[in-house]
Protein backbone atom coordinates (compact mmCIF):
# COMPACT_ATOMS: atom_id res chain seq x y z
CA UNK A 1 0.00 0.00 0.00
CA UNK A 2 1.34 3.80 -0.81
CA UNK A 3 1.54 6.18 1.53
CA UNK A 4 0.01 9.71 0.74
CA UNK A 5 1.59 12.62 2.14
CA UNK A 6 0.39 16.16 2.27
CA UNK A 7 2.56 19.23 1.64
CA UNK A 8 6.31 19.55 3.11
CA UNK A 9 7.23 22.01 6.06
CA UNK A 10 8.20 24.44 3.04
CA UNK A 11 5.13 25.36 1.11
CA UNK A 12 6.77 28.51 0.79
CA UNK A 13 9.74 28.04 -1.21
CA UNK A 14 9.93 25.68 -4.56
CA UNK A 15 13.48 24.36 -4.09
CA UNK A 16 14.71 27.47 -2.23
CA UNK A 17 12.14 29.66 -4.95
CA UNK A 18 10.05 32.53 -2.88
CA UNK A 19 6.75 31.86 -4.80
CA UNK A 20 7.24 36.09 -5.77
CA UNK A 21 9.65 35.00 -8.12
CA UNK A 22 7.68 32.52 -9.79
CA UNK A 23 4.99 34.89 -10.34
CA UNK A 24 7.25 37.44 -11.58
CA UNK A 25 7.99 35.61 -14.50
CA UNK A 26 4.68 35.26 -15.48
CA UNK A 27 3.51 36.70 -18.85
CA UNK A 28 0.20 37.44 -17.48
CA UNK A 29 -0.11 40.41 -14.67
CA UNK A 30 -0.75 39.36 -11.67
CA UNK A 31 -2.07 41.43 -8.53
CA UNK A 32 -2.95 40.41 -4.67
CA UNK A 33 -5.17 42.67 -2.47
CA UNK A 34 -5.66 42.32 1.33
CA UNK A 35 -9.14 42.51 2.83
CA UNK A 36 -9.51 46.46 2.60
CA UNK A 37 -8.50 45.83 -1.33
CA UNK A 38 -5.13 47.75 -0.86
CA UNK A 39 -2.39 46.57 -3.10
CA UNK A 40 0.01 43.85 -1.50
CA UNK A 41 1.88 42.36 -4.24
CA UNK A 42 1.98 43.14 -8.24
CA UNK A 43 4.35 40.96 -10.39
CA UNK A 44 6.10 42.75 -13.68
CA UNK A 45 3.63 42.13 -16.04
CA UNK A 46 0.82 43.58 -13.63
CA UNK A 47 2.96 47.02 -13.18
CA UNK A 48 3.08 47.13 -16.97
CA UNK A 49 -0.46 46.99 -17.54
CA UNK A 50 -0.70 49.80 -14.89
CA UNK A 51 1.87 51.74 -15.69
CA UNK A 52 3.21 51.76 -12.31
CA UNK A 53 5.92 50.75 -10.45
CA UNK A 54 4.73 48.26 -7.41
CA UNK A 55 6.47 50.38 -4.80
CA UNK A 56 3.79 53.40 -5.94
CA UNK A 57 1.00 50.90 -5.80
CA UNK A 58 2.02 49.04 -3.25
CA UNK A 59 -0.57 49.81 -0.10
CA UNK A 60 -2.66 51.96 -1.49
CA UNK A 61 -6.69 50.79 -1.66
CA UNK A 62 -7.98 50.50 -5.25
CA UNK A 63 -10.20 52.97 -6.29
CA UNK A 64 -9.69 55.28 -3.23
CA UNK A 65 -5.45 56.47 -3.91
CA UNK A 66 -4.87 55.61 -7.37
CA UNK A 67 -1.61 57.41 -8.75
CA UNK A 68 -3.78 57.64 -12.43
CA UNK A 69 -5.87 60.21 -10.57
CA UNK A 70 -2.59 62.58 -10.02
CA UNK A 71 -1.92 62.81 -14.06
CA UNK A 72 -5.97 62.87 -14.42
CA UNK A 73 -8.31 66.28 -13.68
CA UNK A 74 -10.63 66.48 -10.71
CA UNK A 75 -14.18 65.68 -11.70
CA UNK A 76 -15.57 68.71 -11.51
CA UNK A 77 -19.79 69.27 -12.29
CA UNK A 78 -20.40 70.96 -14.87
CA UNK A 79 -21.18 74.89 -14.26
CA UNK A 80 -24.55 75.53 -15.72
CA UNK A 81 -26.53 78.39 -16.23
Amino acid sequence: MSEVRGPSADVGTMDGVPPEALLDVLSDGVTVFDADGRFTYLNTMAEGVLGFPREKLLGRAVGRSSPTSERLPSAQPPSGP
